[in-house]
């Protein structure tokens, strides 16, 4: 497993001889990360006020053959970096394969929300997980049935993580 930490890039990875002109398209850097490492999974879910659910299904994926997208930073400073923040996930979110959109209890993940509406209807494969009592999760059970009834809701990290495992 690979693991790329926000705000970090994938181009900031490479080797000099890899960073040249070939290597400056998302679609060249996508293209050797996947065949390095295998597919590019991003970890879509709440940040603010969560606990840190990431380093937990890092943990669980830790021996899979795969590129982990991590945007929680290890140190944020909200006031300075949204934009780059929101530009990162942005990019990334576009160049995974896969994205896990995990929601827990703690917030609502509006912009989690917002992306798992937008990728839903994508040609992405998608694994979505939440916990027992995150407060919106009737609403999450409810859209994702509609436009993908073949989705498992998970309600557990462990859980979510097999599924993911599975399909590598």
């Amino acid at each position: 497993m690979k693991l790329v930490q926000c705000p970090e890039k994938i181009i900031d990875l490479l080797d000099e001889d890899r960073s040249s002109k070939f290597m400056s398209s998302l679609y060249q850097q996508k293209k050797f990360f996947c065949q390095e490492y295998g597919p590019l999974i991003f970890l879509g879910g709440g940040i603010t006020s969560c606990p840190l659910w990431q380093d937990v299904m890092i943990d669980l994926l830790k021996d899979e053959n795969c590129v982990l997208f991590n945007p929680r930073r290890v140190n944020w400073n909200s006031t300075i970096e949204s934009r780059e923040q929101i530009e990162w996930e942005n990019i990334h979110l576009k160049m995974a394969d896969k994205i896990v959109f995990w929601f827990p209890c703690e917030t609502l993940c509006p912009i989690t929300l917002f992306e798992l509406g937008k990728y839903l209807v994508s040609d992405k494969q998608i694994f979505v997980g939440c916990h027992r009592k995150y407060n919106k999760r009737n609403d999450v059970v409810i859209q994702v049935g509609l436009e993908r009834p073949d989705l498992i809701i998970h309600d557990s990290l462990k859980s979510l993580s097999k599924e993911i495992s599975n399909s590598l």
